[in-house]
C-alpha cells in the first residue's frame, strides 16, 4: 500500500507537532513566590485576561501596563505579557522604541533584585505581528519560565528560544488553561 505524498507530509507534520508540544508540555512549571508584579511591554491586550486569572487565584498582585522598573522593589516575581499592539501603544501614546527600552530596563531591574521573571504570550497567532516579534526577540531569551498559547508558537519561535536558553516552556491550547498553570506556579 502506497501512501500519497501529501498525506505523508500531513502525518509527519502532525507527529512533529505532537512531539514538540508533548516535550514542551512536559516542562516543569517553575515555582514562583508572591507578591507578583505584572506589566505588558508592548501593551498587548492579553494583560487584562492574565490579570483576571491571577486575581481569581488569589495571587498577591500589582498590575500596571505602564509599570516602571523602580516599582519592582517589593516583589518576588515579575510577569511580562509578551507581545506588541500598535493599537495599544497608540492609545497609550507610547513610541515602540521607548517601550522596548522600558522592557529591557524592567528585565535589568528584576535581575538586580533576583526576581523570578515569567514571560507569557497568550494571544496566539493573531497577536504575532511585527511589533510582537520585537518584544518576543527581546524578552523571551531573558525570562526564567515561559507560558505560551500553542497557536502563538506555530512557527516554533518560543520552542527554539526556550531550547537554546534552557528556559522551561509550557504550551497551553486555550488561554483559560492558564488557571491550571498559575495553580502550579504558586
Amino acid at each position: 500500500m502506497l501512501i500519497h505524498p501529501k498525506r505523508l507530509v500531513i502525518v509527519l507534520v502532525g507527529l512533529l507537532v505532537v512531539l514538540i508540544t508533548g516535550q514542551a508540555m512536559a516542562a516543569e512549571v517553575v515555582k514562583c513566590e508572591q507578591p507578583v508584579a505584572m506589566t505588558a511591554p508592548g501593551q498587548a491586550p492579553d494583560f487584562a485576561f492574565a490579570k483576571i486569572l491571577l486575581e481569581r487565584a488569589g495571587i498577591s498582585l500589582k498590575t500596571d501596563p505602564l509599570m516602571r522598573p523602580d516599582e519592582l522593589t517589593n516583589f518576588k516575581t515579575l510577569i511580562l505579557i509578551i507581545g506588541g499592539s500598535g493599537k495599544g501603544l497608540g492609545a497609550a501614546g507610547i513610541d515602540i522604541e521607548d517601550e522596548i527600552a522600558r522592557a529591557q530596563a524592567l528585565l535589568d531591574k528584576a535581575r538586580s533584585l533576583n526576581m523570578t521573571v515569567v514571560g507569557m504570550h497568550l494571544g496566539g497567532e493573531a497577536r504575532r505581528g511585527d511589533n510582537s516579534a520585537r518584544f518576543i526577540d527581546l524578552i523571551t531569551p531573558q525570562v526564567d519560565f515561559l507560558v505560551v498559547r500553542s497557536d502563538g508558537n506555530m512557527d516554533g519561535i518560543f520552542t527554539r528560544i526556550s531550547s537554546e536558553n534552557n528556559i522551561p516552556l509550557v504550551l497551553i491550547e486555550k488561554t483559560a488553561e492558564l488557571s491550571d498553570v498559575i495553580a502550579q506556579m504558586f
